[in-house]
């Protein structure tokens, strides 16, 4: 097919009842905005697929640690139930666990899609100390099981910070999750994880969480955080993308760094929530 521009005009008055026409053909150009109209749709499509990419990756990454917890109180269960007599009241315990943990995957999964559609989830006054209690209650048997020493010292003097409880529960039990897995291959000396909580000046909180894992390299530093980026075999390199847009969403910041003789520290600032200053 060939595509053409025409226009006619009346010729001036020394040439009486006659007119011009002009025919360009754009038959070229026509076919370059089809191309380009072509690949603008196949780049929207594209960029479609990458956020469903990015959102199946981030629930599947984000799931495995409650996942995890529910499998292991399971285990824990049985065990305490083959005793002779049953410790009915560990078991009592360990289930409340396996509980908490089903209703932590159906709620981070609705916090991951909310992100991905960019819905505001409603934010309330959260205890920093309080969420770092549940996750290490969450992750008890992780813990255990991997033989790591947890030492947490949470300021009693902290202002509440205005978020959404589960996101912040998630960043939390993600960075731990990950010390867990930094830790693991460590031999010959102790494993621990110190959890602190303290005020940050001039108005905020900082949490604190080191490990004596391997430590982070300064190349791996340097793209620690890009999505879809892992040292890991099995790794997504989801959990700490998300984790920096989630304490990014609400106005904080999350760093990283080596830690002296080895082993990662992540710091956590979030500005403390106060009616006055809009956020509460």
């Amino acid at each position: 097919m060939i595509w053409g521009h025409s226009s006619v005009t009346r010729a001036p008055e020394f040439m009486p009842e006659r007119f011009i026409g002009v025919m360009i053909d754009i038959t070229e150009s026509k076919h370059t905005e089809d191309k380009l109209q072509a690949t603008r749709s196949e780049l929207a499509r594209l960029g479609s697929l990458t956020a469903a990419g990015q959102m199946a990756a981030s629930i599947a990454h984000e799931i495995k640690q409650p996942l995890a917890s529910i499998v292991v109180g399971c285990s824990a269960s049985l065990r305490w139930l083959a005793k002779s007599p049953p410790n009915l009241e560990e078991v009592r315990a360990t289930l409340d666990r396996i509980s908490d943990a089903g209703h932590r995957a159906g709620e981070v999964i609705e916090g991951i899609r909310a992100m991905f559609k960019n819905v505001s989830r409603e934010k309330a006054l959260v205890d920093v100390n309080q969420v770092i209690r549940e996750v290490l209650a969450l992750l008890h048997y992780d813990l255990q099981n991997h033989r790591i020493l947890v030492r947490a010292d949470l300021s009693p003097n902290l202002s509440p910070v205005l978020a959404d409880p589960v996101q912040l529960h998630q960043v939390v039990a993600n960075l731990v999750t990950n010390a867990i897995e930094a830790m693991d291959a460590v031999t010959g000396r102790a494993r621990t994880l110190r959890v602190k909580s303290a005020p940050r000046e001039p108005d905020g909180v900082l949490i604190t969480l080191e490990d004596s894992g391997t430590g982070i390299d300064a190349e791996t530093m340097t793209r620690i955080f890009d999505p879809f980026f892992t040292t890991k075999s099995q790794g997504m390199g989801m959990g700490l993308a998300i984790c920096r847009s989630i304490i990014e969403a609400h106005e904080g910041r999350l760093s990283a760094r080596s830690a002296p003789g080895g082993g990662a520290i992540f710091r956590i600032e979030l500005p403390a929530g106060h009616p006055a200053n809009g956020r509460g």
